[in-house]
């Protein structure tokens, strides 16, 4: 449901979706898209007032999203496609159920509703999260062995989507999570976000001796930095 608010002198617009959830969740996407969500037992004059008591900081958010450089990452058909930092021909077709698959040098994605970008990305992070569990536990256990010996256990690896880390550890626990979606670039910016993740069972700040040890493991880390940056760089 689509629903339109006055404030001030601006609009607000945004997009109503009724879920079994407790509160009321709102969410800016990158592209300035506005989605709240609500249990259906809460009148809409509720879920209005909400919105309108966070204008502010709505209008706020959607201004330094406005600010960020243009994407180029479009997911059109006949775009480009990246999978291990290589680039791809997507060839997109429209299906009864998501279906993706790897060709040579094209990424073939069915899906179902494809004139939405939702599920367009929704079928490419499907292909995304099957790349990152085959290959980043190889590359994760690589980069443990040059912290963790014999004597001491290794962190759990966990992979799922994030929007807004690239990965993060629990010390306490002995866990690193991985965001599902570095699985589009190159093996060194991955390895760069894991070591990043691991010299924090060393130095769990951002003090110079945290980033004296990183540099040690992985020299180029603020160039794959960069390049996971909101920026023209970045595909999400």
């Amino acid at each position: 449901m689509r629903r339109i608010l006055k404030f001030k002198d601006t609009q607000i617009e945004y997009i109503l979706e009724r879920k079994k959830v407790k509160n009321i969740n709102l969410r800016i996407r990158r592209d300035g898209l506005i989605s709240v969500s609500a249990h259906e037992c809460v009148p809409l004059c509720v879920i209005d007032g909400f919105v309108l008591q966070n204008a502010e900081k709505i209008l706020m958010a959607k201004k330094k999203l406005s600010e960020l450089p243009v994407h180029t990452f479009s997911l059109e058909d006949k775009s480009k496609i990246y999978i291990l930092g290589r680039g791809y021909d997507l060839r997109l077709f429209e299906g009864n159920k998501n279906f993706a698959a790897v060709e040579k040098n094209t990424v073939i994605l069915r899906v179902r509703g494809s004139e939405l970008y939702e599920n367009r990305l929704a079928a490419y992070d499907f292909l995304l999260t099957d790349t990152a569990k085959r290959v980043f536990p190889m590359i994760f256990e690589e980069c443990c062995a040059r912290f963790f010996g014999e004597s001491k256990t290794p962190p759990e690896l966990r992979i799922r989507k994030m929007t807004s880390q690239w990965g993060n550890c629990y010390h306490g626990r002995n866990i690193v999570t991985l965001n599902s979606r570095l699985a589009a670039y190159d093996e060194e910016i991955i390895r760069s976000v894991i070591y990043h993740e691991l010299c924090h069972f060393v130095y769990p700040n951002h003090s110079k001796d945290f980033y004296k040890l990183l540099t040690e493991v992985s020299p180029n880390w603020k160039e794959c930095k960069e390049k996971l940056k909101p920026t023209k760089y970045a595909l999400f």
